[in-house]
């Protein structure tokens, strides 16, 4: 059981390890793996380690889906609003809550 879920975890580890995330089809494409190795008991490990990727995948992608229109993509846009919460400052970035009010194209 724990090494089942130790490999589960390994999984949602490595997607979020990613510089970029997976196009979908690699995900989908995990899914015949997923259900070869199910029934084979020594597989175990590895079909949770698909799992755990494939569920990492297909909830970033749909988290991440309504981020950009497709018509607004490699546009110039004007957004204008206000900065919503004090910025949050770590070694690696800054970022901050921004309510838009006003988008033009």
């Amino acid at each position: 059981m724990i090494t089942r879920t130790a490999a589960f975890v390994i999984g949602v580890v490595l997607l979020q390890a990613q510089g970029t995330l997976p196009h979908l089809i690699w995900s989908v494409s995990l899914l015949p793996l997923v259900a070869a190795v199910r029934w084979l008991p020594a597989a175990a490990p590895l079909w949770m380690f698909a799992t755990g990727f494939f569920w990492a995948s297909l909830h970033a992608h749909w988290v991440l889906s309504p981020a950009l229109p497709a018509e607004l993509q490699n546009r110039d846009v004007l957004i204008e609003g206000v900065i919503a919460s004090l910025p949050e400052v770590d070694a690696q970035r800054t970022r901050f809550l921004f309510q838009v009010e006003r988008m033009t194209s």
